[in-house]
């Protein structure tokens, strides 16, 4: 890690604290386990269920959310790495595959509502799928960040 990249991590937890008025490393650290915790489940949401963006379809959405989870065990693994904390359990779930953008979870959708945006979406050149993604249940072996 290079001097500049740590300075960024001190200034980024020194924000975060601010901005969640928290007063020590380990109750930041609570707050990104807690915050890393939600988006894990608000993928699987999605996947599931969809989401009701007007203009993106459930792929771009479950993705960025994808990318929260990476940003998330980013900053969990730096802060317990900088401050000497130990690692808590929630990193070692596996980070979700990425989906095709192009994915939607109901491609035949019967509320007015959907259609509508199902209509919005295709007009701008979407080819939807509904195909899921692969899940892996041996989160040891997919540990990266």
């Amino acid at each position: 890690m290079t001097t500049d990249s740590k300075e960024w991590y001190d200034l980024s937890f020194k924000s975060d604290k601010r901005q969640h008025k928290l007063k020590s490393d380990e109750e930041l650290l609570q707050y990104y386990s807690a915050e890393l915790m939600k988006e894990h489940a608000h993928w699987l949401y999605i996947l599931e269920n969809g989401c009701n963006d007007p203009f993106w379809t459930d792929g771009a959405n479950i993705n960025l959310t994808r990318n929260h989870i990476i940003y998330y065990r980013r900053m969990i693994m730096t802060l317990c790495s900088m401050r000497n904390l130990e690692v808590p359990a929630c990193v070692y779930e596996p980070v979700p595959p990425e989906v095709s953008n192009d994915y939607m979870a109901d491609p035949n959708p019967t509320d007015e509502h959907q259609i509508k945006r199902l209509e919005r979406i295709k007009h701008h050149g979407h080819e939807l799928t509904s195909e899921k993604p692969y899940l892996s249940l041996t989160p040891q072996l997919e540990f990266v960040l």
